[in-house]
């Protein structure tokens, strides 16, 4: 069964419509602050850049399937880096976001 290129092309179009409508949604509910941004791009999967000026502590991007709710990206970070770049399979696309930053440091001065 062979599918047109219009057809794959608006199936294309409508899961980066709809994971770009799921990542808005999502990230206006996250806790993760507004220094906190998410950037894809989707040939044959989805790669995506995520930057936060605190830096992440770990990422977490889950789909509904027919199945259940699948993890697509379930990562933990060391070092909390400012930039992280995940990627899944364009067949899925995401429901929910969660971004965990790390806390900004704080030094305590101790006087006497």
């Amino acid at each position: 069964m062979s599918m047109s290129k219009s057809l794959v092309s608006a199936l294309v179009a409508a899961a980066v419509a709809l994971t770009a409508a799921a990542t808005l949604t999502d990230a206006s509910r996250s806790q993760a602050s507004a220094a906190t941004s998410m950037s894809c791009t989707i040939p044959n999967s989805v790669s995506c850049t995520i930057t936060s000026t605190k830096g992440l502590r770990s990422v977490l991007i889950k789909a509904n399937t027919p199945l259940g709710v699948i993890d697509l990206v379930n990562k933990t970070y060391r070092g909390c880096p400012k930039s992280v770049k995940v990627s899944w399979d364009s067949a899925y696309h995401s429901s929910s976001t969660k971004f965990v930053e790390c806390a900004s440091a704080k030094l305590k001065l101790n006087s006497n």
